[in-house]
């Protein structure tokens, strides 16, 4: 069906009908060849635009500012995507994603299937609100190989392309309640749709609404009897929206193919409402939008001040380490000071230092086996020779107390202790030992 006279100046009334009819002998060619399935091209009042490179495969829409473009996705690249989405879909649910990349459909909206899985790039939005401070990824180079396409067919400016990237994983029959994106982000955005062949509806604030499809079965039934048509009500009485049934108030619906892009600028993004009735199949779509010059100014404040707080807890780290270490240094010290004798005190305090801190290793090492001689006291007077004595042989001389009756030898005097062992500790031989 054309689109009401009034959607362009009586001058371009010839001008409209011929690009509608390039259109429309496109449409049939792409058909006939099976590039493309759409139900219905009843949305199409618009033509494919002629000062564009890629003029044959976009059209503008009834609501200025709306331009569809098709095949926008190449096989390889919607291949890609589709592997990624899976993938980025297992890290999430297991939470392996950083932040929160991932984030699942709230109680409150899966239990009406009012929303959809999402795994967000560059900025997190929750409920069409911007959160600076959360932690998302940035751009994977899947996506900004697909951004780059999309400059490349100008559906963004080569100065100005997107930053932040929502894909949202629509299963069968999730749904989406009429909005406005957020201002915050600049206009415009678009919508690269995989998947499956969705609608999208528009209309002005308030005026989408749902048919009251119980006052409609109502009222069948009581036709059938004879008593009033459901206590009074009307067919089709506009009902909250709750995403299932037939709509009333939408100005536009507007299906999307896949490896389609809408772009929405202008009266389309700002002055209508656009939603999304339940899925009839699984749907994927990766929303491309750019922060507004002052929300990306305060999101590289949020990202700076995240940055200098980071540091600050590395350093305070590294500053508990460094004490912990003075403080397990300095207990050492003050043990092997209280375990040294009142005679100690005539030494130089650099070798009573050493002297002390040895004799504490020595008693941490050997606490555990045997009891120290109480003879094994830091040295006095010449601190390396008879820390040497004490240390090494008085160790030896201890130790040995032990060796000396597990080790025997058969001679002809019968069992005797350890040769080597006793020799070892300046004694004589064993046989000649009674």
């Amino acid at each position: 069906s054309s689109a009401p006279s009034c959607a362009f100046p009586s001058h371009q009334l010839a001008l409209r009908r011929h690009c509608e009819s390039v259109w429309a002998d496109w449409v049939q060619d792409k058909r006939r060849r099976g590039d493309i399935a759409l139900s219905s091209m009843s949305y199409l009042s618009g033509a494919p635009s002629v000062d564009a490179p890629h003029a044959s495969k976009s059209v503008a829409l009834e609501i200025p500012g709306l331009r569809l473009f098709l095949d926008v996705v190449s096989s390889d690249l919607l291949r890609r995507l589709e592997d990624s989405v899976e993938r980025w879909l297992t890290a999430g649910r297991n939470g392996r994603l950083p932040g929160r990349t991932y984030s699942a459909p709230p109680a409150i909206f899966a239990g009406r299937n009012q929303s959809r899985e999402m795994i967000q790039f560059g900025v997190f939005t929750h409920s069409n609100r911007i959160e600076l401070a959360a932690d998302v990824l940035p751009l994977p180079p899947v996506l900004c190989e697909l951004r780059d396409a999309l400059v490349a067919r100008d559906v963004f400016g080569e100065l100005e392309p997107p930053t932040t990237c929502v894909v949202n994983v629509y299963s069968k029959g999730c749904w989406l309640p009429p909005h406005v994106d957020n201002p915050a982000f600049s206009r415009p955005f678009a919508t690269v749709s995989i998947g499956s062949a969705q609608r999208i509806l528009f209309a002005p604030p308030g005026c989408m609404r749902e048919r009251d499809r119980q006052s409609v079965d109502a009222l069948d039934e009581t036709v059938a009897g004879d008593g009033p048509p459901n206590g009074g009500k009307k067919i089709g009485v506009p009902a909250p929206w709750t995403g299932t049934g037939d709509f009333v108030g939408e100005r536009l619906a507007v299906e999307l193919p896949v490896g389609s892009c809408l772009r929405l600028a202008g009266e389309a993004a700002d002055s209508f409402e656009h939603a999304l009735p339940f899925m009839t199949e699984r749907r994927v779509s990766f929303t491309f939008r750019r922060l507004s010059p002052e929300y990306d100014e305060r999101l590289r404040e949020v990202q700076r001040e995240k940055q200098r707080l980071r540091q600050d807890k590395i350093a305070r780290k590294r500053a508990q380490k460094i004490e912990k270490r003075e403080r397990s240094k300095r207990r050492r010290i003050a043990a092997g000071s209280s375990a040294s004798p009142g005679t100690a005190q005539d030494a130089a305090p650099e070798k009573s230092g050493a002297s002390a801190t040895a004799s504490a290793t020595l008693n941490k090492t050997f606490k555990k086996s045997i009891p120290l001689p109480e003879a094994l006291a830091p040295a006095t007077t010449n601190a390396a020779r008879d820390l040497e004595r004490r240390g090494v042989r008085m160790v030896y001389d201890a130790v040995a107390q032990q060796w000396d009756g597990t080790r025997v030898i058969h001679c002809r005097y019968g069992l005797r202790k350890w040769k080597a062992a006793t020799m070892h500790l300046g004694r004589r031989t064993c046989c000649d030992r009674t």
